[in-house]
C-alpha cells in the first residue's frame, strides 16, 4: 500500500464524520474540491515505529505487513468490541479498490 493511500485512510479514520464524507466523495466526485486531505507527519513516524517493530516492511515506496504484522492484525481483527467502525470502514474501502490515481486526485483536491 502506498503512503498516499495510507494517508487517505489515516484521514478517514479520524472520525465517523470523515468516514461518511469519504463515502460521499467517492460517490459524488464534485465534492472533492471542498475537502482538504493532507498527509500528517505523525503517520510517517508511526510507520517508522511499525517498521522498527518488524510489523511492516517498506519496498519501492510500498508498505506491506510482515508475517508478524499479519498475525497482530489478525489478533486485533478477531477481538470483539474494539475498532468496530474502523474495521468495517477499512474493509469497505479495500473492497472498493481505490486506485492510486483516485487517491492522488483526492489528496490534490481534484
Amino acid at each position: 500500500m502506498s503512503l498516499k493511500r495510507l494517508s487517505l485512510f489515516n484521514w478517514a479514520l479520524q472520525s465517523a464524520d470523515l468516514f461518511y464524507l469519504l463515502d460521499e466523495i467517492l460517490v459524488y466526485e464534485n465534492r472533492i474540491a471542498t475537502v482538504s486531505i493532507k498527509h500528517e507527519p505523525t503517520l510517517s513516524r508511526s510507520l517508522l515505529y511499525l517498521k522498527a517493530m518488524e510489523l511492516i516492511e517498506i519496498k519501492n515506496g510500498k508498505y506491506k505487513l510482515t508475517t508478524i504484522g499479519r498475525q497482530a492484525a489478525l489478533e486485533i481483527d478477531q477481538q470483539d468490541g474494539i475498532f468496530i467502525l474502523e474495521k468495517e470502514q477499512i474493509g469497505k474501502y479495500q473492497k472498493n479498490q481505490i486506485s492510486e490515481v483516485r487517491v492522488t486526485k483526492l489528496l490534490l483536491g481534484k
